[in-house]
């Protein structure tokens, strides 16, 4: 029977036999038919048997492809195809445990193995591998008092970008909003945040996410900190993954800013032509930025180590950012193609939106109760604002703090000078200077609205961060405008 015809009732009952996660062995299940009675007579001319068999991915329902099947004791291996299935022939007589390999199962801290199996002369072993479904790993992994707070998780392992060695004691967050509507408070969006820390094999686990959520995942240690990868979970989806590569550093330095990564690619449009003059940098290299050449293409040196955010602009297209992971070991080459940006619409029916949005989305009305600075699209406008940054260095207040990577904007008021920053309706984390400015570019800005630690609504408040400023920005992407 064709794998792609297997039910799911099928695949776990094939998988019946699991052992539990995360650190023992998943058994093997038994073959179809029972292994050949060995051959006796000493004229046998064939001392040999074959193994054969199928891995599953249990949580995705789906063939395991690129698996390594491996038999312990021996440098005997196979790799699954497409169907996820195997074949070994050659096999010397003997008892053999058999391991399976894939990078799936290394990010859910899993190993997958068999007892001993019995390999006889002329004979044929099936045996059929899987992993346990999503529900099971999520209810062996999450106890319930920390699964009421939503039936989601996360797994995965936090290694060195160029070593692949696992790292412990690292904190791996992951962050989205919860919208709360209610005749009393209105619209009120509450930052939501789960946490795991790694154990010993840089495995981590964060229960209690809410299901059917745009979140990002962020891992860090000291002062060394991934990029903020985005995360979705689609409807009924139960378990997500993801590994994080993390430079190791002495929790007393400071995170590299410069490394021996290489990264290389093209910016193009979506008919696949090249956009020359794109402005290319990553997150947490300060000397990174670089301009595509005619050909769409750019290479940028030195470059830090580790999961990292890219960030790609160009006039006359929106703005794109995209996770990758870099290391010393392998240079990494990316194509990324640009949409064109939302056309514009006449002044006229530019105001309207703008003012029905605003609306929406309590601008009015906070700027109504006049409790802190409100800039709205006309206002910005007669600014003629060239960069987020550089309006800051204009708006009481706040200052601007300039680096080789880009500016920082830092409050005059509170302690340390610390800015929450909302970028419409979602918090937004700057992990290292020029950040904001490359996520926004001028003309997508629609209203800005900005607040004293003292005078910020409660719903733009964040835990641990009650005493920075507060800078909320609206922009035009979430606006639909006519063709």
């Amino acid at each position: 029977m064709s794998l792609r015809r297997i039910s799911k009732l099928a695949v776990l009952a094939a998988i019946a036999a699991l052992l539990s996660f995360p650190s023992s062995n998943l058994a093997a299940q038994g073959s179809k038919d029972e292994k050949k009675k060995e051959e006796k007579s000493d004229n046998s001319s064939k001392k040999w048997s074959t193994l054969t068999g199928v891995v599953i991915d249990s949580i995705n329902y789906l063939p395991l492809e690129g698996a390594t099947i491996l038999l312990d004791g021996t440098t005997i291996t196979a790799i699954t195809d497409k169907k996820g299935k195997f074949r070994i022939d050659s096999i010397p007589v003997g008892d053999y445990r058999i391991a399976v390999f894939h990078p799936l199962l290394d990010t859910l801290g899993l190993s997958i193995g068999t007892d001993p199996l019995r390999m006889g002369a002329d004979s044929v072993r099936e045996v059929i591998f899987g992993t346990p479904s999503a529900q099971s790993m999520v209810l062996r992994a999450c106890p319930a008092s920390k699964r009421k707070f939503g039936p989601v998780a996360v797994m995965g392992r936090v290694v060195d970008p160029d070593t692949e060695i696992p790292l412990q004691g690292v904190r791996v967050s992951i962050l989205w909003t919860k919208m709360d509507i209610g005749k009393d408070v209105g619209v009120k969006r509450i930052p939501q945040v789960r946490e795991g820390v790694t154990d010993e094999g840089g495995n981590y686990v964060i229960c209690g996410i809410q299901s059917e959520v745009a979140a990002t995942i962020q891992a860090e240690r000291g002062t060394s900190k991934t990029a903020e990868v985005p995360v979705q979970f689609a409807e009924q989806q139960v378990l997500g993954f993801a590994t994080l590569h993390l430079i190791d550093v002495p929790l007393e330095d400071s995170a590299p800013t410069v490394g021996d990564a290489v990264l290389s690619g093209r910016v193009l449009n979506k008919e696949g032509a090249p956009i020359e003059g794109a402005t290319v940098s990553v997150q947490g290299a300060p000397k990174s930025q670089v301009k595509t050449s005619g050909d769409g293409s750019f290479k940028i040196s030195d470059l830090p180590s580790g999961t990292r955010a890219i960030y790609v602009r160009a006039i006359g297209f929106s703005p794109r950012q995209r996770a990758i992971n870099l290391s010393a070991a392998t240079p990494v080459s990316v194509e990324i193609t640009l949409e064109d940006q939302p056309p514009s619409l006449a002044a006229v029916e530019v105001e309207g939106v703008y003012d029905e949005a605003l609306k929406k989305n309590g601008f009015t009305d906070r700027k109504r109760m006049g409790m802190g600075r409100f800039l709205g699209p006309k206002d910005l406008e007669r600014r003629n604002v060239q960069s987020l940054s550089g309006l800051f260095q204009t708006l009481p207040g706040f200052r601007v703090e300039q680096s080789f990577g880009g500016n920082s904007i830092k409050s005059t008021r509170g302690s340390g000078g610390c800015v929450t920053y909302w970028i419409d309706g979602i918090q937004f984390r700057e992990n290292s200077p020029g950040e904001l400015d490359n996520q926004i570019m001028p003309e997508q800005l629609m209203a800005i609205e900005t607040y004293s630690p003292v005078s910020a609504p409660s719903e733009y408040k964040s835990a641990g961060q009650t005493d920075c400023s507060v800078i909320i920005i609206w922009t035009n992407r979430t606006i639909r405008t006519k063709k």
